[in-house]
């Protein structure tokens, strides 16, 4: 289904025809303030009237007013803030080059599932067992009957996995990079308890951890960083794209401990980094969603949206699982040919007024963050909507339904 979309407003797309439909993945997770907050478009006017471009050649007054207004908000050990790059995938691959540069190490570690980027050095090492000079661990590939159920033991063996890989390479691996939680790999929230393990073992063996928030960082959670919402208290980088200028302006950010080294805006950045118009939408965004307000607005709307997600799971056999915190979650669907598949989701649910995305048998929904909860509740009940259509057109075509 090919889907035109010609303008969009707060969290509504609209269509050639002018219907109407609701973003639930919120561009691809990085309008996370819906479609033209008049907030940042008026500070993007503004900007758009003095000047765009921003070289390495000079100093920006706002570039710097950005920095300090993030790193006062940031974990007390990060005191240097980059963002001299486009987005995630340039900004991973930054900080990755600082710390392998600076310790002289070569090895990077991180999870099986992961998705750091579309760069040639980040694509082409995603959900790869040792390959060539970077080594993985693989990810707990567990059956989540609900988030209650969990099973720690699987959790303890990753981080246990991970603390062997660490003594074994403390003398080669650059850095440790992994997401809060794993967005394309199927929405996994690991357990607090995970992220202690491994930042004390990290430590142990001084190696750097880059927590990559360039889908959970800025609000997304339910706290500004997605590392604090998972108990990862101390990162050594945090990287942050995707929702930092709210409204889907270009831009990523490396906030990190400057022990490790110094970036450079001439040596280590990008042509249209820290483009003005996109730090300028930045500046405002990290105003409005750092306020403490705002914050508790997304963990009510997140409990909101859970409860209605897990009330659909016990009235629906084809849903797994619900997954996810603030307004980041994941609804994994059964496998086989007698239940629906998220292709057939995704088209039902825009048949009926709802954008969704899916990965991993996962149906993404992210939606801007200053959805309201009567939005919540037309979003639930489309997916109710499609869960009856796409059961029962399973059932029918697998001979479990009669028709009629």
């Amino acid at each position: 289904m090919e889907l035109y979309i010609e303008r969009a407003k707060g969290v509504w797309l609209y269509g050639q025809n002018n219907e109407k439909y609701l973003d639930a993945c919120a561009g691809t997770f990085n309008i996370i303030l819906g479609h033209g907050e008049e907030r940042v478009m008026d500070a993007v006017q503004e900007q758009l009237g003095k000047m765009v471009q921003y070289s390495s050649s000079w100093k920006s007054h706002l570039v710097e007013d950005f920095s300090a207004n993030l790193l006062s908000i940031s974990p007390k050990n990060l005191d240097s803030c980059f963002c001299k790059v486009t987005g995630g995938s340039t900004a991973n691959e930054v900080a990755i080059r600082m710390l392998a540069k600076n310790l002289n190490r070569k090895k990077v570690i991180l999870m099986e599932g992961s998705h750091h980027g579309n760069t040639i050095f980040l694509s082409n090492n995603q959900s790869v067992l040792n390959e060539n000079n970077k080594i993985f661990v693989k990810m707990p590939k567990l059956s989540f009957p609900s988030m209650s159920s969990m099973n720690d033991s699987a959790w303890a063996k990753s981080a246990a996995d991970l603390d062997f890989l660490f003594k074994k390479h403390s003398k080669e691996a650059a850095c440790f990079i992994i997401e809060p939680i794993q967005g394309r790999g199927g929405n996994l929230v690991p357990p607090k308890s995970f992220f202690k393990t491994v930042s004390e073992s990290a430590s142990r063996y001084s190696i750097p951890i880059i927590a990559d928030e360039v889908q959970v960082g800025v609000g997304r959670t339910g706290k500004f960083f997605g590392s604090e919402a998972v108990g990862l208290l101390q990162p050594d980088v945090i990287v942050l794209a995707k929702g930092i200028t709210g409204c889907g302006f270009p831009l990523g950010v490396i906030l990190y401990d400057s022990t490790y080294g110094k970036l450079e805006s001439a040596k280590d950045g990008f042509t249209f980094g820290s483009n003005l118009v996109s730090v300028a939408a930045a500046k405002k965004t990290v105003e409005i969603v750092s306020d403490p307000k705002f914050l508790q607005e997304i963990q009510f709307k997140g409990e909101y949206l859970r409860a209605k997600l897990e009330k659909l799971q016990l009235e629906h056999n084809s849903l797994e699982d619900i997954r996810g915190i603030g307004l980041f979650f994941g609804i994994k669907l059964k496998s086989g040919k007698e239940f629906p598949s998220t292709e057939r989701m995704i088209a039902v649910l825009a048949k009926n007024g709802v954008i969704c995305r899916s990965s991993e048998n996962v149906l993404k929904i992210r939606p801007p963050l200053v959805i309201t909860l009567e939005q919540i509740d037309f979003l639930c009940k489309s997916l109710e909507v499609a869960l009856n259509e796409t059961e029962r057109k399973t059932k029918l075509a697998n001979g479990i339904l009669a028709h009629g």
